[in-house]
């Protein structure tokens, strides 16, 4: 893969194409530009948990291929669907520290992303960790 793709401030995290995405192209990324300090937040499920705050964006990435014709060079292009700041629970701290600890702890990670609930043209929109993705992460 392409390491343009994953390339974040912090993690770059591959989603899954369920099929049944409400927008198109199907977003591709979680990208965590920046985990911040720690804070107690109150979260859907948990309840009130210790947090780092994040600042993530949903994106759809891919590469583009040079044309000579027009005098274009091969480029990476991305779209934001949206970015917003997050608490992300202490519990899944540590699985987002690489994609070697997200693989790991990919089922803890996927129910907290399960938790998101979206509105507008998001709505309906389900994060689940692309598995096979991230195993090609991890071997480029």
């Amino acid at each position: 893969m392409d390491n343009r793709l994953f390339s974040a401030s912090h993690l770059a995290i591959p989603l899954l194409n369920t099929g049944t995405q409400p927008v198109t192209p199907a977003p591709n990324f979680l990208v965590i530009n920046r985990l911040g300090s720690r804070i107690k937040a109150t979260l859907p499920v948990l309840g009130e948990t210790v947090c780092a705050m994040s600042n993530y964006k949903i994106v759809t990435r891919e590469i583009l291929a040079a044309n000579p014709s027009l005098a274009r060079v091969e480029e990476m292009r991305e779209i934001v669907w949206e970015q917003a700041n997050q608490p992300v629970p202490a519990s899944i701290y540590e699985a987002l520290s690489d994609h070697s600890a997200l693989l790991a702890q990919a089922a803890n990670v996927n129910f907290m992303l399960g938790l998101f609930s979206f509105r507008g043209s998001l709505e309906g929109l389900q994060l689940v960790i692309d598995e096979v993705a991230l195993a090609d992460i991890l071997n480029s």
